[in-house]
């Protein structure tokens, strides 16, 4: 629950396990078991879903919006969104009509 309510955090398996109180390896195993997703992949689409809500509502440059969902740069946030959404951070604004900075 915690990787969903704070998408902005640097989510690793050593976090996660650490909170959780599992082995790293006993934590993917049984994440992947229960969501059929791994972890990692998980917060990385949660981080898209977060970026997705804020490039609808706010007018905030792709690079501040990637800052806020928790990526080291704009390039890898680009990546991952392309590679989860099927289209860039700008060609999503744009789809929903909203005016990029």
């Amino acid at each position: 629950r915690m990787i969903f309510d704070h998408p902005e955090e640097e989510w690793n398996i050593k976090r996660m396990s650490d909170i959780t109180g599992y082995s790293e390896s006993r934590l993917q195993t049984l994440y992947k078991q229960i969501y059929t997703v791994s972890c990692m992949e998980d917060v990385l689409r949660n981080k898209i879903r977060y970026s997705r809500h804020l490039l609808i509502t706010t007018s905030k440059s792709l690079d501040i919006i990637a800052k806020e969902c928790g990526f080291n740069s704009y390039e890898h946030f680009a990546r991952t969104f392309k590679r989860i959404s099927d289209c860039t951070p700008s060609e999503f604004r744009k789809a929903e009509g909203i005016e990029s900075l």
